[in-house]
Formats: C-alpha cells, structure tokens, sequence
C-alpha cells in the first residue's frame, strides 16, 4: 500500500484502538474486527484495527475512544491507552492506541466492522485474513510492548 498516493488522492483523518489482553502463558492476543466494506485503510472483509474519522474539533484520542464504544461497545479510560502507531502526511492522517484488558471478552458489532475475534499476535504478526496495512500495524504494536517491557 502506497500511503503517499493515498494521502495525496484523498482526506482522512482518523483514529482507533487496539484491545488486547495476555493469557496466562504471557501470550499476547488482540481484538480485530472484520470491515463490512472497503476503506481508503484497507479492504472489504478482512480483519483489521477498529478506526475511524475524526469529527471536527476532536482530538484522535477523543476519536478513538468514540470508535472503541460505538464499533465494539468497549467503554475506555483515557488513562490507560497508549499511542504506539502516529502517521501525518499529506490529507492523511491515522493515531492508533493500544488498551490492555483485562481479560477476553466479546464485543458488539457495530456498523463499519462485525465479527470482532481474538487472535495471538507471534513477533512476525502474521494474521492471515488480515490486510497488509493491519499486518505493519500489528508489528509496530508488538514492537512498542517489547520496548516497554510491559508483557
């Protein structure tokens, strides 16, 4: 995917967040939802982080709490979500957080995404049935708790 030909073409800002939770081995597993149709993110059907746009004067933050309860019905705490993914260039721009919880749960579907499933994320993030965009994403995830140590 060529983000430069992407933000060029067209405006998106946009904002999400990525659940996760360790099993007692200390294996990581994250909450993806599947699109219900192609996005400027990603394509139609495919497993993928929970994002939105920003509605005027909101920060991504802000945004991306908005998208976690109306997409998945996971109420957050604005405490405890980490930046770990922060791209601006050109008409695009795209923050990611990560939220740990504290345990497994199933969450709504909403009406962007459906079928939101847990996957174990390994360190190459390979999630078949995700997009390439979703796959660089899950690697920067991983990346940033191997940096804080908080696995």
């Amino acid at each position: 995917m060529d983000i430069e030909k992407i933000a060029d073409t067209f405006t998106y800002h946009g904002a999400g967040i990525l659940f996760w939770t360790a099993d007692r081995e200390g294996e990581i597993w994250v909450l993806l939802a599947r699109r219900r149709m192609r996005s400027l993110l990603g394509d139609a059907y495919k497993f993928a982080i929970p994002t939105g746009q920003l509605a005027e004067g909101e920060n991504s933050l802000s945004a991306a709490m908005r998208i976690a309860h109306d997409e998945a019905g996971i109420c957050t705490d604005s405490d405890k979500a980490k930046l770990f993914w922060n791209i601006s260039t050109g008409n695009l721009s795209l923050s990611l957080y990560s939220y740990r919880l504290s345990s497994f749960l199933n969450p709504k579907r909403g009406t962007m995404y459906s079928q939101g499933e847990w996957f174990r994320i390994s360190s190459e993030a390979l999630i078949e049935d995700a997009d390439c965009l979703t796959r660089e994403e899950l690697k920067v995830f991983r990346h940033s708790l191997e940096e804080s140590k908080a696995v």
